[in-house]
């Protein structure tokens, strides 16, 4: 709820005006420090004090890991979500050829129906066949580059044929007034 509120918030921003797009850029890359910093330090201090207490335990409680969606990961990942979209955003300053980007356009306009596929098929899929907990930084990323590039493909080919995505097809309909009316 927090990533869905904090993204409202960001999507009502004028971030086409660039003085704006590069304090946000700059406030997004001090919270992530921040939120990473904090969590080290908790984690180290904290582990450094209490040897009774397994590190995973403190690590749980301080870390920013996904699992559990504590403020800090929600902090760090609100940040580095922020700068890879100003990020993108600067990038569409220095590109002219429209063409190159609409691939990503494709991608943006289908996020619900991306992010529900990524977690019932990209982690159905490693946790299949056992690989979706513990692996390598190399695998990881890996896995993450496979899923993006799918997913831009993806986007790309189904937005040529159709006019909207699956689950935003879906969520157009149940939200139609006439429909319900």
């Amino acid at each position: 709820m927090a990533f869905l509120l904090y993204g409202m918030i960001l999507g009502r921003m004028d971030l086409q005006n660039v003085s704006l797009r590069r304090r946000v850029m700059g406030g997004a890359i001090a919270v992530a420090v921040a939120a990473e910093s904090v969590s080290w330090i908790l984690t180290e201090t904290v582990a450094g004090s209490l040897h009774s207490v397994p590190r995973s335990d403190i690590a749980f409680l301080f870390g920013t890991q996904p699992m559990p969606p504590i403020p800090l990961y929600i902090l760090a990942g609100a940040g580095t979500a922020t700068i890879v979209i100003t990020d993108c955003l600067e990038l569409c300053e220095y590109v002219s050829n429209e063409d190159l980007l609409q691939p990503l356009v494709a991608t943006g306009q289908m996020a619900l129906s991306l992010y529900v596929a990524h977690v019932l098929l990209g982690m159905g899929a490693l946790e299949a066949i056992g690989r979706l907990e513990d692996q390598s930084p190399p695998f990881a990323m890996a896995s993450a580059l496979t899923s993006s590039v799918l997913s831009i493909g993806f986007s790309y080919l189904w937005l040529r044929r159709y006019s909207r995505s699956p689950l935003e097809q879906v969520m157009r309909t149940l939200t139609d007034r006439e429909l319900w009316s």
